[in-house]
């Protein structure tokens, strides 16, 4: 296994430089799924699973955004778990059509929605598999309730689950969650 890979699939700090390509990254791919791409090719990624990604519509954004990355793997159990990470990714972006937006937090967004402190907890503890599972229950409950999230946020808590990066957006997503809850108790 090569550095990149290991340092991939480990999830270590990632470099500023890192951390604006997965934002740039995860632009990217919203973007093509909320404006570029069929209807079709949208409703064959919102069908995906980490254990099937395989759609050609996956493919093309994989090929078109991911492999340039310098940190994807190129082969082995490496790329495949990275790819049935950025599965999850992409079938959330896909749920959540139209409804990625920076301006709003994950956490904000879950506790805005009405998302139980329970179902907050198992996706802020969970990893893989479990994680994968938490993700994508979180997205198809915000693209229910047609809630706006940042799904940037989404792409940290697959793609970056150990180290001090994984901790900050686990913590980052519990502060903005309960930061909402409290205010809302206070007003009520």
């Amino acid at each position: 296994m090569s550095e990149n890979e290991n340092t991939t699939m480990q999830g270590s700090e990632p470099t500023e430089e890192k951390r604006r390509s997965l934002a740039s990254i995860t632009g990217q791919i919203t973007h093509s799924i909320d404006s570029v791409l069929s209807p079709g090719d949208v409703a064959e990624l919102r069908r995906l699973t980490p254990s099937d990604p395989f759609s050609p519509a996956f493919f093309k954004l994989v090929t078109s955004f991911l492999e340039s990355d310098p940190g994807f793997p190129s082969h082995g159990k490496a790329r495949d778990e990275i790819e049935r990470r950025w599965a999850v990714f992409i079938q959330a972006a896909a749920q959540m059509k139209n409804l990625h937006s920076m301006k709003v937090g994950l956490g904000y967004a879950l506790a805005s929605s009405g998302y139980s402190e329970l179902r907050l907890v198992r996706l802020l503890r969970a990893s893989d598999p479990i994680l994968y599972r938490e993700v994508r229950t979180a997205a198809h409950y915000l693209a229910a309730k047609a809630q706006t999230c940042n799904l940037v946020d989404m792409a940290y808590l697959l793609l970056i689950q150990v180290g001090e990066k994984a901790e900050s957006v686990r913590r980052s997503i519990a502060r903005d969650y309960y930061g909402y809850k409290t205010r809302s108790e206070k007003e009520n």
